[in-house]
């Protein structure tokens, strides 16, 4: 679900679901994003078919799971 929070002190959109229940599983989650993306950009024609847009995303959401910026 995308819920609106304060995250510090300014209003912000934010990702939350019952599946983020543990460090474990935010791991898990790194771990598979890191595999889309490398199949994403391994072969000449899934690098031809992904948007660079996507590409930012996703990499966006593998940094925001780096254990250095986890608050759990």
């Amino acid at each position: 679900m995308v819920v609106k929070t304060k995250i510090e002190g300014v209003e912000q959109v934010a990702i939350v679901g019952d599946w983020f229940q543990d460090e474990k599983s935010l791991e898990r989650l790194q771990v598979a994003l890191s595999d889309v993306l490398e199949v994403c950009i391994t072969s000449e024609e899934s690098k031809n078919l992904v948007q660079a847009d996507s590409l930012f995303f996703l990499l966006r959401l593998i940094e925001a799971l780096d254990e250095k910026q986890l608050n759990v």
